[in-house]
């Protein structure tokens, strides 16, 4: 593991409840909560959280280049690896070459890395980025910022720092109009709307449950196999019991921020999702289905969207946060697709070379939409 070696007044912390105070207490997004910074974490993650006492702080992970690279790597984002994007493979190659040791800002994903509980100046953060970079360089590591929303104040600072900038993937929301579901129905096209609605009267064949904070323990487990089965599925070989073992991490840490929406059949459960909330956006964090039978109840649809957005507008949230993949699946339930943009020195060139060549792809792909 690389310790930061970070200079007076920085310093990094790998438990996020030592400097609890970098957090805001009541986050928009639930990415940007102290529950989030602990219930999201693995052992051996690599993540520290850097910064002064007094605040600002950021995310960051440390990866050495021994054993297998975690998902949120420079190499793999900017490539468009992580967005399916065909990258060429020797410039790949090359890029893990020159990048065996890493420093990655947005090490919780899709999300600002920048912590702070209150406003931050932008001086303040400039040295702060300054500071973790030196020691990315000390380090022999090469720093990145991953996965970073439009308008992120840490956008505007970076190419001043020798960097250059990319979209790196594509990240859904639905934005939630009015003050109920038939709200959310009335806005949408005529033909989708009929969709929607004959996927919400096929839960009547099952059986909806939503159970908040402590109440979702006993069905970690069986949310858990069906999270393992969606992911093979897809190809993927994901254990059950690892699943349910992060979700009693987030619920420990979460507490009523919690949720999980299950659907059954027959009192069996073929659907699930796992929620985390914030004070007005709500994080979809994993699903789980069993098919065939959780077609019969568009099990999928409802656990994954619309007891969702049915929670949300209970809880006065007014966006969903649905990720990155499925695209076209979500902008038929009225999503919209934003980028989210990545930042590599532009002195390491197999880097820059594959971020620009991810944010052609990807920026042509968003002017021409799914759905």
């Amino acid at each position: 593991m690389i310790v930061p070696d970070l200079m007076y007044p920085y310093h990094a912390v790998a438990d996020a409840t030592e400097r609890a105070a970098w957090w805001p207490e009541r986050p928009a997004d639930p990415r940007r909560s102290l529950g989030w910074a602990c219930g999201s974490r693995r052992p051996g993650d690599g993540v520290w959280f850097a910064g002064a006492a007094d605040g600002p702080a950021v995310w960051t992970r440390w990866i050495t280049g021994d054993g297998p690279l975690p998902r949120m790597n420079s190499v793999d984002v900017c490539a468009g690896l992580v967005a399916d994007v065909q990258a060429d493979p020797a410039l790949v190659a090359q890029a893990r070459a020159a990048c065996p040791r890493q420093v990655v800002l947005a090490a919780n994903g899709y999300v600002s890395p920048l912590v702070t509980a209150g406003s931050a100046a932008d001086g303040e953060v400039q040295k702060l980025l300054g500071e973790v970079i030196r020691a990315a360089a000390d380090a022999g590591a090469v720093p990145s910022v991953l996965h970073c929303p439009p308008g992120d104040p840490l956008l505007e600072m970076l190419p001043d720092l020798g960097f250059a900038c990319g979209v790196t993937d594509l990240y859904a929301v639905i934005d939630l109009p009015g003050a109920g579901v038939g709200d959310y129905l009335a806005a949408l096209p005529t033909h989708r709307r009929n969709t929607v609605r004959r996927e919400m009267r096929a839960l009547d064949r099952g059986r909806a449950q939503v159970h908040v904070g402590a109440d979702a323990e006993p069905h970690l487990a069986d949310a858990g196999g069906l999270a393992s089965e969606a992911y093979r599925q897809r190809g993927q070989d994901v254990a059950p019991a690892g699943i349910a073992d992060i979700y009693r991490r987030l619920l420990a840490a979460c507490g009523d921020r919690f949720v999980l929406c299950m659907v059954a059949v027959d009192g069996v459960p073929v659907a699930s999702s796992c929620l985390v909330t914030g004070e007005s956006q709500v994080l979809v964090y994993s699903a789980g289905m069993r098919n065939p039978p959780a077609r019969e109840v568009a099990g999928y649809f409802n656990a994954c969207y619309y007891l969702p957005i049915e929670l949300a507008y209970r809880r006065g949230a007014r966006r969903l946060l649905l990720g990155p993949t499925a695209l076209r699946t979500k902008a038929l339930r009225g999503a919209t697709v934003v980028p989210v943009i990545s930042a590599v020195p532009r002195a390491c060139a197999w880097l820059a070379r594959l971020l620009a060549a991810t944010d052609e792809h990807l920026r042509a792909l968003q002017e021409n939409p799914p759905g």
